[in-house]
């Protein structure tokens, strides 16, 4: 998060310094007593729901208009703080604190507020300022929700409305020109800066009583002479809302004449001068009716469950909870798991816990339909449970579980099972009440491996090579589709090329055949690699890039007996014999994932984050001729033209990476005490982003728009 704001003295003298305060408390309009001594790592160990990330004591520093700027999350350290990276899922309140006298903490380095004077407090909203914008990217990156308030002028009531689109975050307002260029401008790399849409009097006065006006970027209407065309999910966009009183359109393209309209006001994310905020969240497939909807966060690490409350025969339900598991073998929680908690899970003497109960006062302010929602991972408290956040790296199932009667163990104020009555138990993974989300990267034995590059336009595929009862496999064939609808690939799919997908004829196409050659060249364990979008050639098929904006379900189909169209050199399907069918979305056969562009020696895995702004890495500890292993250096790099770190890495740091000081930089060193908490297999696991400091070295957040080695 970036803030900018302005430094200014008081009748109490000058500010010295300024106190940086987050929150995901949005109940209170001031911090509360004892907020300045809580720190970014109390936040994480939900100890606290507000804390300090930042005292900027530099105010000097500020520009000629006396604007300070702030970038929330990035690492850095001062004083006692790290200002560590935001949870994606939550929603946070800002205050900023100023003070003409201060005093630290000699222990902790934090504030002392009994011995500081705090003369200025300002407090932004969280969630969305009326008058402003609500922007919400969906999960995929290719679309956008705009949410905002129409608004007359003294120069008369608004007409029209443009929406522009921009990846040039160099100025506060678009050019001159910028109303010309449409979608086809941008994808030809003509403009960074284009009009998606335009809004017009009709639409308007079709906004609700709070006049809010509703706009869906990248769905592909055409209003007026544009394109509201996908975005590029690689990419970040700053969004201008242009207001008119009087419009012109140019009869040859139909699109805005500047020269002949009037705007009358600009809004913009990012914007100081008019409020702004910004909402990421990943939207999950089609909610299923009466049962239960899961959307996953971006990060991973918080989840919303949607579901239906629901009566029994044995009487109304008095309280609901929701139970999350690592644990994939059953079908209903094991006895004893309503005892168990966040802690317990935390602590690993669980797989199982009680995240959340939603008791009768909650149940009863369910909307017209009795859809009860819940926030999984907010750190919020219900009864003895802590609603802690999930770990990206983990799959997790989640069970609903409903009570007509409840009774509580007075020690640790949860669930005692023995004297409760569970009426009603819902799971995630029964075909009947829910939907899928996106889990981490297990491959099944047997089955189907997917990797999906980091770019969105390359997959890795393997499979392990089978003969069947009809004979040896002789070709697989590869299919791709953007068509869910089915389980199996429709007739006249084998004659479908990339072409005809890029051309739009068809939403299935094969993209690469394996013939008898390169089945024989498997591994030991028969398993064989496909690389999808390597733009190679087999047969009449081309093997294209990947469109990064879709999702893609994949194919692999056997053939024992295989004949080719002579003329177009494609399967010839009626006169081949197809033996085996194995597909994506198949609970038993595949798991898709998404891993970074990071190189990974024999001993070395590197998973990233969702977000993109965090990479666990887990490697082998090892000792050498040379003596014992006392320490290992975690080093980042945007520079791929080498195999080995240049002279002088060792120096960088992560402030040098965001200063554009360097390229290559340490995360983190590892020292001999945690050395030696390696595992039984002397694995080490490392999560580069988490904000934490070792040595002289800030293991400071990723940048989603990069690749790293």
């Amino acid at each position: 998060m970036n803030i900018t704001f302005q430094s200014f003295d008081t009748q109490y003298g000058p500010t010295v310094a300024y106190a940086i305060i987050m929150t995901t408390d949005l109940s209170g309009s001031k911090p509360t007593e004892g907020s300045l001594s809580k720190t970014y790592n109390d936040f994480k160990n939900g100890l606290t729901r507000t804390y300090v990330t930042s005292v900027i004591e530099n105010i000097q520093k500020a520009d000629q208009s006396n604007k300070i700027s702030a970038h929330v999350g990035d690492g850095t350290v001062s004083r006692g703080y790290v200002n560590g990276p935001l949870d994606p899922a939550l929603s946070y309140k800002v205050y900023i604190a100023g003070f003409t006298a201060i005093n630290y903490d000699t222990a902790t380095d934090t504030i002392n507020e009994d011995k500081s004077t705090a003369t200025v407090t300002s407090f932004y909203g969280p969630a969305e300022i009326p008058g402003g914008v609500q922007f919400v990217r969906s999960y995929s990156g290719d679309a956008m929700n705009i949410t905002f308030q129409s608004v007359d002028t003294s120069y008369g009531s608004t007409v029209v409305y443009a929406v522009i689109m921009t990846t040039d975050f160099s100025d506060n307002k678009p050019t001159k020109g910028s109303f010309e260029k449409t979608y086809n401008d941008f994808r030809n790399r003509l403009t960074n800066t284009y009009v998606t849409s335009v809004i017009e009097q009709q639409n308007i006065e079709n906004t609700d009583q709070s006049k809010r006006i509703n706009v869906r970027v990248g769905d592909g209407s055409v209003s007026r002479g544009y394109i509201n065309g996908p975005l590029d999910p690689a990419l970040r966009y700053r969004v201008y809302l242009v207001g008119f009183s009087t419009i012109n359109y140019d009869p040859a393209t139909n699109t805005i004449n500047e020269d002949r309209s009037t705007s009358t006001f600009t809004s913009f994310s990012g914007s100081t001068l008019k409020t702004t905020t910004t909402t990421t969240t990943k939207t999950g497939p089609a909610e299923i009716p009466g049962g239960v909807q899961i959307v996953r966060s971006y990060s991973g690490d918080a989840m919303n469950i949607t579901f239906q409350s629901v009566d029994t025969s044995y009487g109304s339900t008095l309280v609901y909870a929701v139970i999350m598991t690592t644990d994939f073998s059953d079908n209903k929680p094991t006895k004893g798991s309503f005892a168990k908690t966040y802690n317990d899970f935390r602590n690993r003497l669980t797989n199982t816990y009680v995240t959340s109960v939603i008791e009768q006062q909650n149940i009863e302010n369910t909307d017209e339909s009795n859809r009860i929602n819940v926030h999984v991972g907010d750190s919020s408290v219900s009864r003895g449970y802590i609603n802690g956040p999930l770990d990206p790296a983990l799959r997790y199932r989640v069970y609903i579980v409903g009570f007509t009667d409840i009774n509580y163990d007075p020690a640790t104020n949860t669930i005692n099972e023995d004297q409760s009555t569970a009426t009603v138990t819902s799971f995630s993974g029964s075909t009947s009440t829910t939907t899928t989300f996106e889990t981490g990267p297990v491959e099944i034995p047997g089955g189907v491996q997917i990797v999906r590059s980091y770019s969105g336009d390359a997959m890795n595929i393997t499979f392990q090579s089978v003969d069947t009862s009809y004979g040896s496999t002789v070709v697989y064939a590869v299919i791709m589709t953007t068509d869910f609808s089915d389980n199996k690939p429709t007739k006249g799919s084998f004659a479908k090329t990339y072409n005809d997908f890029r051309n739009r004829l068809t939403n299935t196409y094969v993209t690469s055949v394996i013939e008898q050659q390169n089945i024989e060249n498997t591994d030991q364990s028969n398993r064989i690699n496909v690389h999808v979008g390597d733009g190679s050639v087999s047969r009449g098929y081309i093997n294209g890039p990947l469109d990064p904006a879709l999702r893609y379900r994949v194919y692999i189909v056997g053939f024992t007996d295989i004949n080719y169209d002579p003329a177009t050199n494609t399967i010839n399907e009626d006169q081949s014999t197809a033996t085996v069918t194995s597909f994506s979305g198949s609970a038993s056969t595949t798991t898709t994932f998404e891993t970074g562009h990071a190189e990974k020696p024999s001993s070395l895995q590197t998973v990233r984050s969702s977000s993109g702004e965090a990479m666990n890495i887990t490697f082998q500890s090892l000792d050498t001729s040379f003596g014992l292993t006392e320490a290992y250096a975690i080093i980042m790099t945007t520079d791929f033209s080498d195999n080995k770190p240049t002279k002088g890495s060792l120096a960088k740091t992560y402030n040098d990476f965001k200063k554009g000081l360097t390229r290559t930089y340490v995360t983190s060193v590892i020292e001999q005490q945690n050395i030696q908490k390696a595992d039984e297999l002397n694995k080490m696991n490392v999560y580069v982003g988490d904000g934490t400091v070792s040595r002289g070295y800030t293991n400071g957040p990723l940048d989603p728009a990069l690749n790293y080695r």
